[in-house]
């Protein structure tokens, strides 16, 4: 299962609990990914998704299992079978 740790809050380092050096030692410890991100800042968030879904994906093709099916969300509805919606 792909895990990525995420230290979050990164524009508030005056309060940082966490070194940048201890969350990469952690993770490399059990074997996932690192990334640093400040929502705030608008820092590393999509990075952070990115390294999300670029392991899933390996995960996926590793286990080579198909990917899950998906939904098009643009498409019309289906019709309502009992006529309450």
């Amino acid at each position: 299962m792909p895990v990525v740790l995420v230290g979050n809050k990164t524009d508030l380092s005056a309060r940082r609990l966490v070194l940048e050096d201890q969350g990469l030692a952690l993770a490399t410890e059990c074997g996932c990914g690192f990334i640093e991100t400040s929502a705030r800042r608008r820092t590393n968030v999509k990075a952070a998704f990115r390294m999300i879904m670029e392991r899933a994906a390996r995960y996926d093709r590793g286990r080579r299992v198909p990917a899950e099916p998906t939904v098009d969300l643009g498409a019309a509805a289906p019709a309502a079978r009992w006529g309450c919606c």
